[in-house]
């Protein structure tokens, strides 16, 4: 317990916030740790994972129930799932426990959230009297400058740090936070990049440089990164965030095969994980799975592999007959395959289900052309430019 508890800490001082979550379902011993719990919750919730976050911090509370850190740590964690008020209450008991700087900053936030800047910034003002250094000040902060839309604040706050603290990765990566926040992606790439010099099998930093890679349209780095991080020790949560990383990127820069081979590791480790036989396609299939299939379909259908997708939408929409964008994928690939009648049936069932779609009708027509009937084609044309006004 001690040693996994040690590397837990280690990792949450490096803001590793996948590798935290992936040390936890390794070490189930640390479930019955209020600290590592704790620890737990924290990480999820700054994931926006707050359902575990949640239940984390409350089975915390419930081991050590009297512990200033446990207590400011389910504080933190109720406001950020907006539960203002218990989140006041359990601050209120960590701060009659212990006035340190890290439960003063907490409440700041608290009362930031309870529209009551004054008194956030008194407590601020508190914290930053108590530990001019602590870590905690300087996030609860720049957090709170964000709040009030003063990104500049924000950005000076973590600078501030930067400049004591220049290789503390928890500051590059709030820097990071803050310069994408305020739209300067190129300089939050770099803060990424600092952090990968420091730790370079850091997954979180890596996942995050290689999103706002994609963001401003460098697809050859995003892949590469993607593809980097699917060679480190990470859970099969991640894989998929990753793959579906590398897919989109691969797409963006023309490599639709590589695209598709993306998809289909994203396909089976979603099976995978939600314990499904995808070749079994019926109605109880996880919405993830139905979603990637069809996902998948959709690359393979740009590739002209239409067989190969009519083989998976056909008893996909006979378990998801409303897939809509299923049926229309169906529709496309027997245009493929020249099956202009089949087609012909999948854009009226789309039409009638949803008639104010003007793309429908166009593709309708399209198909009508095919057959011949340039009365109905013209029909669904005039319909589409009337839709589209």
């Amino acid at each position: 317990m001690k040693a996994s508890l040690s590397h837990l800490l280690q990792l949450r001082r490096a803001d590793e916030r996948y590798a935290v979550r992936s040390w936890m379902e390794e070490h189930p011993e640390l479930l019955s740790d209020s600290r590592a719990l704790t620890e737990s919750a924290l990480n999820s919730a700054s994931m926006g994972w707050i359902h575990n976050a949640l239940q984390a911090s409350e089975k915390a509370v419930a081991l050590a129930p009297e512990d200033e850190y446990v207590l400011a740590s389910r504080a933190w964690v109720l406001n950020r799932s907006k539960m203002t008020t218990p989140a006041l209450w359990a601050a209120r008991k960590a701060v009659e426990s212990k006035t340190n700087a890290r439960n003063l900053a907490i409440f700041a936030e608290i009362m930031q959230s309870q529209k009551s800047p004054g008194q956030a910034e008194e407590f601020l003002a508190r914290a930053r009297k108590l530990d001019p250094e602590s870590f905690d000040v300087a996030v609860a902060s720049a957090r709170i400058a964000l709040v009030k839309m003063k990104g500049d604040d924000a950005l000076a706050v973590a600078s501030s740090y930067l400049k004591r603290h220049p290789k503390d990765i928890r500051a590059l990566l709030l820097r990071g936070d803050v310069l994408e926040t305020v739209g300067r992606l190129r300089d939050s790439i770099d803060e990424f990049t600092a952090v990968l010099n420091i730790m370079p099998a850091h997954s979180f930093a890596l996942h995050r440089r290689a999103e706002l890679y994609k963001k401003v349209m460098d697809f050859a780095r995003a892949s590469e990164d993607a593809r980097r991080l699917l060679t480190l020790n990470i859970n099969v949560s991640v894989r998929l965030l990753a793959n579906r990383t590398l897919g989109q990127s691969l797409e963006s820069k023309g490599d639709l095969k590589g695209a598709l081979a993306a998809c289909k590791n994203r396909l089976r480790l979603e099976s995978r994980l939600k314990n499904v036989d995808i070749k079994k396609i019926n109605a109880s299939l996880p919405g993830g799975v139905v979603r990637d299939m069809v996902e998948c379909c959709r690359l393979e259908i740009a590739l002209k592999k239409y067989e190969s997708a009519l083989s998976k939408l056909n008893p996909l929409l006979s378990a998801f007959s409303d897939n809509t964008q299923g049926r229309e994928l169906h529709a496309l690939a027997l245009e493929g395959l020249s099956r202009w009648k089949e087609a012909l049936e999948d854009w009226s069932k789309l039409i009638d289900r949803h008639p104010s779609y003007p793309k429908w009708y166009s593709n309708r027509a399209r198909v009508y052309k095919k057959l011949g009937n340039d009365a109905a084609a013209k029909q669904d044309l005039d319909k589409a430019s009337k839709l589209s006004i």
